[in-house]
């Protein structure tokens, strides 16, 4: 992601990792409602911890575009 930004933005963008304990604070400062930040926490920490079931898991759908080009069209709005 951040290679990708680097690239489109021409500038460096570099990854800042944000420790679990402050993950609510963050989402908080950035806009989101605490049950929303709550909630976000709390299925990030689901993935990580193996905890989730793909919803489809033989029929993966996949998208026709990049990162790349999806962040690259919506920057050009």
């Amino acid at each position: 992601m951040a290679n990708t930004l680097s690239k489109l933005l021409n500038k460096k963008v570099t990854v800042q990792s944000i420790p679990q304990y402050k993950w609510k604070e963050m989402l908080l400062s950035v806009g989101f409602t605490e049950n929303t930040a709550t909630n976000l926490s709390d299925m990030t920490q689901a993935v990580i911890d193996n905890k989730t079931i793909p919803e489809r898991p033989n029929n993966t759908i996949r998208l026709l575009t990049t990162l790349e080009k999806y962040l690259e069209e919506q920057l050009k709005k």
